[in-house]
């Protein structure tokens, strides 16, 4: 993954403030990651106060995951909460 320009920073930053509004409301309690107000400390506290008798959990590295986002699957996804232009 390269370094974003500029352009590239202010192009996210729009499109983050266009759907950030829309998809917040959808996500589980339990989505802690890249979310404003939401830290991997209430990912903590909510594993401290919220398992109970969990005798082993597994640590998945799932960043490769995105490398290939499946284009068609996703804008099918999003058309069900964004008008056309938004897409």
């Amino acid at each position: 993954m390269g370094i974003s320009s500029q352009i590239d920073k202010v192009v996210q930053g729009a499109i983050l403030n266009k759907l950030e509004p829309i998809f917040e409301p959808l996500f589980l309690d339990v989505s802690f990651g890249s979310r404003k107000g939401i830290n991997c400390h209430d990912a903590l506290k909510k594993i401290k106060y919220g398992w109970k008798k969990v005798t082993w959990t597994i640590s998945v590295d799932i960043e490769k995951c995105f490398d290939r986002v499946n284009h068609e699957i996703l804008l099918k996804k999003l058309s069900l909460h964004c008008d056309q232009s938004t897409l």
